[in-house]
């Protein structure tokens, strides 16, 4: 499968603290399965560089599809952060 590979900057993550941090973050999002949230199959460090292994999604991003097509007619724009708040409030339940 295709997926997409977040890698970290190593200042992110440099403390222990830190790395507390994105284990749990990585944990939650691990747990997310809805389809309006993007997966993440796996998270892991290498040396002092964490990483997230993700869904890869097909298309632009919002600021992608923007700055190519311009400000989206009303009725679009409404439908893509409908979209957006519909995944978040999964995200946050």
């Amino acid at each position: 499968r295709a997926v997409a590979i977040d890698l970290l900057r190593a200042d992110l993550t440099g403390t222990a603290d830190a790395r507390g941090l994105f284990d749990r973050e990585a944990r939650a999002a691990a747990r997310l399965n809805h389809p309006n949230v993007v997966t993440t199959y796996d998270a892991n460090r290498v040396g002092d560089r964490c990483y997230l292994v993700r869904e890869c999604v097909d298309g632009p991003s919002f600021a992608a599809l923007v700055a190519d097509r311009g400000p989206r007619p009303v009725a679009e724009a409404c439908e893509l952060i409908r979209q957006a708040a519909v995944g978040l409030g999964h995200a946050h339940e």
